[in-house]
């Protein structure tokens, strides 16, 4: 079981609650203090409060010893520690990326309720690196898998069996953003954004066409008009 899980740190945890609420993510219970997560159709987000803004990406799994066991046998080492929130696996990747994965709560359910339809919502997190084969390599190793194609030749794409997407993006310092991903048209969501006095405006890029939502920590979050790319069988369970 594996899913994407990147980690909002900010001191404005209150306000992006609310905005992730706004653009659809239902709200999980979470039984750490300090933490909030959020469930789209397709992955999740966790908010953390801190006092500096960083995006982290993190994924959860069922059983932590068995996740660890399969990706050092397929090549990408998986350093276990106990916090106060309980086990997580740490990793680093060849372009000294850091991320974790945390068992999943048992007690929240897989999607509370939300399926991947024609226009859900999924989360995606965006790894930018300077070493997209090397990237791909450790996502194929934690067992996410590669989708075929995709809008950039240079970029790599991945989904999670149980939610989410990770895009693999080539830049020369290593930094992870998080997205949003609607299937189809955004105009409903703009239309929902504007009643709701959020003022979101539309972006076309080398990706396609992205509605920006401003965000608490002063950037834009993207919610970008995909179409997610094939599905093949899952190595793992």
């Amino acid at each position: 079981m594996l899913r994407v899980r990147p980690v909002v740190n900010t001191g404005h945890a209150a306000a992006w609650a609310e905005l992730l609420l706004a653009i659809g993510l239902a709200g999980l219970p979470h039984g750490t203090s300090g933490e909030r997560c959020f469930a789209a159709g397709s992955g999740r987000v966790l908010l953390r409060t801190a006092p500096s803004f960083a995006i982290e990406l993190g994924f959860e799994v069922r059983d932590l010893d068995k996740f660890a066991q399969w990706t050092r046998s397929d090549g990408t080492e998986v350093l276990l520690r106990t916090t106060d929130a309980g086990p997580i696996g740490h990793i680093t990747a060849d372009d000294r990326l850091e991320f974790t994965a945390t068992p999943v709560n048992a007690g929240v359910t897989a999607g509370s309720g939300l399926q991947s339809t024609p226009g859900s919502l999924g989360v995606l997190a965006v790894w930018n690196t300077s070493d997209v084969p090397g990237s791909a390599q450790t996502l194929r190793n934690i067992g996410a898998i590669q989708s075929p194609g995709g809008p950039g030749a240079l970029d790599a794409h991945f989904r999670a069996k149980h939610g989410g997407y990770v895009d693999l993006r080539p830049a020369a310092a290593t930094r992870v953003d998080l997205e949003l991903g609607i299937d189809g048209d955004a105009g409903h969501l703009a239309a929902r954004l504007e009643a709701a006095g959020l003022w979101p405006r539309f972006a076309t890029g080398t990706h396609g066409r992205t509605l920006l939502v401003a965000h608490p920590d002063g950037g834009d979050l993207r919610v970008a008009e995909r179409h997610h790319h094939a599905q093949s069988p899952a190595p793992r369970e």
